[in-house]
């Protein structure tokens, strides 16, 4: 019991970590440039203490064409923070790109203090989600909550007809939803890397923030001294495979049984995940349990080795006949899952780079005998494209 509990204490704070942006600095940045064109720039400076250490901060706001492929398109206007190094002989400058898309490349500057000594660090505002445009979808963060069994045929249909009124919504307030892909952000941070006067720059990127960074360096070549990538995303990945997915869970079973204080708790760690989500019922005392997001969740929380382990958690306990973890994963994700992304944000980019038309994500993304899980944020992403 006293297992459970911290289980559930554990859950809950995972879900309000994810709604607060605790990386998220409190700046404020200038008006855009008088002189307004493609990557015209204004900037103020302030001073910010990291790690014990003074630095000049630069906040600027960068202006860019929404669509440009368009000769008539609107600017809009980005947010820029750039952290100067006290350096006498400054090293190239690192410009952050971090995971995504659907969220800010803003939030963690304190965390790249230990750059700082040598290098400037740059980060510029993804287009969608930080600046004057920001592509939120209500529609899709109500929907996405499902109708009752979250992969429903009703709960599918309902989201993409969501995602079809957000879309139709944000055209009609005047945005250009075609002027938001992964090309666009590196041509972003070109502007800015012209703006700042640099002649080459260091890439650091963090999963859908690698993808940027590839591309980037293949685009422009000459602007890139070194690219670093963490949790790669190579073009394709905005879809995880299901059988990849089974392929993980078989590997973190793996390590398992070479651990014998685990073997203790499960002797087999993938049949127990195996049987939990084949016999997981539909409530436990009072709360409901949808499968679904029990998946969504599970899957969400295998991305690190720290919270992996509360999955594992909840169903050694489930095969033990206490489903209280898959109860609160549900719960968590009522909580979480409609405000961790910006949706429309996150759509325009990974449609524009990875959507295949002539997939049926229903039945590539659902679980089936062989692969009980499926892959169920695929499946929540994906699918309703075949039903929008």
């Amino acid at each position: 019991m006293k297992r459970i509990i911290s289980l559930l204490i554990a859950f809950f704070l995972i879900s309000i970590l994810l709604l607060i942006n605790c990386g998220k600095p409190s700046f404020t940045f200038p008006e855009s440039s008088s002189d307004v064109y493609d990557g015209s720039f204004n900037s103020v400076t302030q001073t910010m203490i990291y790690a014990n250490t003074e630095y000049i901060v630069e906040l600027g706001t960068l202006t860019v064409l929404e669509n440009r492929n368009k000769n008539n398109s609107r600017y809009i206007h980005l947010p820029v923070i750039r952290v100067r190094t006290n350096a006498e002989k400054p090293l190239e400058p690192v410009f952050c790109l971090t995971g995504g898309p659907g969220m800010s490349n803003l939030e963690h500057v304190g965390m790249k203090w230990y750059l700082m000594p040598n290098h400037d660090i740059v980060m510029v505002g993804y287009r969608g989600i930080d600046g004057s445009s920001i592509l939120s979808c209500p529609e899709v963060a109500k929907a996405i909550k499902g109708k009752g069994d979250l992969f429903s045929e009703e709960s599918i249909q309902a989201l993409g007809q969501a995602w079809e009124k957000s879309a139709l919504r944000l055209q009609k307030e005047g945005v250009d939803i075609n002027g938001y892909t992964i090309l666009d952000v590196i041509e972003d941070n070109e502007l800015a890397r012209r703006a700042f006067g640099y002649e080459k720059i260091d890439l650091q990127g963090v999963s859908y923030g690698t993808r940027v960074a590839y591309l980037y360096g293949l685009i422009h070549p000459e602007s890139i001294h070194r690219t670093v990538m963490t949790a790669v995303n190579p073009p394709g990945r905005f879809v995880w495979e299901r059988d990849v997915l089974d392929e993980q869970i078989r590997e973190y079973s793996a390590l398992w049984a070479r651990d014998s204080s685990a073997e203790v708790r499960s002797k087999d760690l993938y049949s127990d995940i195996m049987r939990g989500l084949n016999s997981m019922p539909d409530r436990w005392l009072f709360l409901p349990i949808d499968k679904g997001k029990v998946r969504c969740v599970a899957f969400s929380l295998l991305f690190k080795n720290e919270t992996a382990a509360l999955v594992f958690d909840a169903f050694i306990a489930a095969s033990q006949g206490d489903y209280s973890g898959f109860a609160l994963m549900s719960l968590a994700y009522d909580y979480v899952m409609p405000e961790m992304f910006t949706w429309g944000e996150l759509a325009c980019k990974a449609v524009s780079a990875d959507y295949d038309s002539t997939r049926d994500y229903i039945a590539d993304m659902s679980p089936t005998e062989k692969y009980p899980m499926g892959s169920p944020m695929s499946e929540l992403l994906w699918s309703p494209l075949n039903r929008g």
